[in-house]
């Protein structure tokens, strides 16, 4: 019961999209395609419960839109 309340409130768009606002309050103004501060930037978002593939796809498009 509990899991499938969670997993309604927590959907991959969700997840991703509060990651994504998490990451630019965070590394506001922080190059995300230097190697150093991506992995920050992932150490930072999994010690904050994130999956590895919305940290991954997250940080690949902030990447990409350098």
């Amino acid at each position: 019961m509990l899991r499938e309340v969670v997993s309604e409130l927590f959907t991959d768009m969700d997840e991703a999209g509060n990651a994504q606002r998490v990451l630019a309050k965070k590394f506001k103004g922080q190059n995300l395609s230097d190697a150093k501060t991506q992995a920050r930037a992932a150490a930072f978002l999994q010690r904050r419960g994130y999956r590895s593939h919305v940290i991954f796809g997250l940080l690949r498009y902030s990447i990409e839109e350098d």
